[in-house]
């Protein structure tokens, strides 16, 4: 299989199909916010629309957060005059029937509804700077603008017209995968503009293109606002996000090197009885892809510091290795028993802070070997001695079952951010071999 070919059926594995059930969900929710903002704002002059990957058509499986776009029109003052009260009184209206939280320009939303299909929903407040209702302002909660001018029509456009889609899919789904606290827009305007000139239509070459400008020559590739040049968009690419962008695309060229692109995304995409078959050589033979069923977890220790009240980020990201082999993981991946795990956090809290892991294991395999952890401690290595770095901890799976790690960012006495759990599923195979991990 050519990294093409490899790459267009990772692309297929992550399409979300127009009338599939993520879809109809999302067209749900959009209604019930328009329904809560109609109700809050009888008769305003207020114009609702879809933003982000659903109109770019970037949408992909991992990452297809909802994005809407609330514009009141230039004279309309039933939000309030200014755009921090328009900002704020949004906010209010969707409180009661969500529980928001205040991004840069954005509000995020998590459903009250126990069970709820969506967590993440962001909602952008604004106002049209004229009758053309093009062009908007936006209310900055951070920076030093408190007011944005943009299109997010013009944005839309410059991504979806751009003929680089289906890179900019794999960035996102490589972006998942290596942890990266990157705007998807930064991300996006960087493919077009490296690929500038590009006339293949191979992934593969296109992909590597992106990896090798990223590592090598992020610098000389200069992003601006398609829609505004004057908004600095630097503000959020900081010298610390390209460094970890640098660093994760060198990671990724390696692994490309090593194994190809199955060593930077994974081996295969479904989990099906077909697919058990080739592998194990039967289907009478137990699937070695299993997800198990999370185990007691009355062990686990809870956190002795209080969370402050609004949590920064936190995101974890795995390298699993076996026979020589290393390759990144996402949560809820299939790992042989004897394969070591290289965990690292990243946090946008600022320093000094102190890096608490806690490893629940779960599972008689575990109980019986008095393997189950559930305490807090602070990063070490395979070897057992302290980590050089204490973002980085590193595990070896020795237990079958479903366990899961998680690190605390606690600063000042109190979590200022965590993880969130990363599960992993621990499997032993039987005497056949079979691969080591399951995306």
């Amino acid at each position: 299989m050519t990294d093409h070919e490899y790459l267009s059926a990772l692309l297929d594995s992550h399409a979300l199909a127009d009338d599939g059930p993520e879809v109809k969900a999302m067209r749900l929710e959009r209604t019930a916010i328009e329904t809560v903002l109609r109700a809050a704002y009888p008769g305003a002059d207020l114009t609702v629309l879809y933003g982000g990957s659903y109109k770019k058509k970037t949408m992909v499986r991992d990452s297809y957060d909802l994005d809407i776009l609330a514009y009141f029109a230039a004279d309309e003052s039933a939000a309030g005059l200014t755009l921090e009260s328009i900002y704020d009184s949004v906010k209010a209206a969707l409180s009661d029937t969500y529980r928001v939280t205040p991004k840069r320009s954005a509000l995020r939303l998590e459903s009250k509804a126990v069970g709820h299909a969506y967590t993440h929903v962001d909602v952008v407040p604004g106002r049209y700077v004229d009758d053309d209702k093009e062009d908007v302002f936006l209310h900055q909660s951070e920076g030093d603008k408190v007011r944005l001018k943009t299109n997010l029509s013009t944005h839309i456009a410059h991504v979806r017209d751009s003929g680089r889609r289906p890179v900019i899919k794999l960035v996102k789904i490589w972006k998942k995968l290596a942890g990266l606290e990157i705007p998807t827009f930064i991300l996006e305007l960087l493919v077009i503009v490296m690929l500038d000139g590009e006339g293949t239509a191979d992934h593969g070459v296109a992909l590597s293109r992106f990896f090798a400008e990223a590592a090598a020559n992020l610098d000389e590739h200069k992003i601006a606002d398609p829609a505004n040049s004057n908004n600095d968009l630097y503000a959020i690419f900081t010298p610390a996000k390209q460094t970890a962008l640098k660093d994760a695309a060198q990671a990724a060229l390696d692994a490309h090197e090593a194994g190809g692109f199955v060593a930077v995304f994974g081996e295969t995409f479904e989990d099906t009885e077909e697919d058990a078959a080739k592998v194990a050589g039967s289907t009478a033979l137990a699937h070695p892809y299993v997800r198990y069923p999370l185990a007691d977890i009355a062990h686990r220790q809870a956190p002795s510091w209080p969370p402050v009240n609004t949590l920064s980020e936190a995101t974890l990201t795995c390298t699993a290795t076996f026979q020589g082999r290393s390759r990144l993981i996402r949560s809820e991946s299939t790992v042989q028993v004897g394969a070591a795990f290289r965990y690292r956090v990243r946090t946008s809290v600022q320093a000094p802070y102190e890096v608490q892991w806690q490893v629940v294991n779960t599972g008689e395999d575990a109980r019986q070997c008095g393997g189950l952890r559930g305490n807090f401690f602070l990063a070490h290595g395979l070897e057992g001695g302290g980590s050089a770095d204490p973002h980085v901890n590193e595990e070896k799976a020795g237990y079958v079952g479903k366990h899961w790690i998680e690190a605390f960012i606690v600063k000042d006495g109190l979590i200022a951010a965590r993880s969130g759990r990363f599960y992993v599923n621990i499997w032993r195979p039987p005497q056949r071999r079979v691969p080591f991990l399951r995306r």
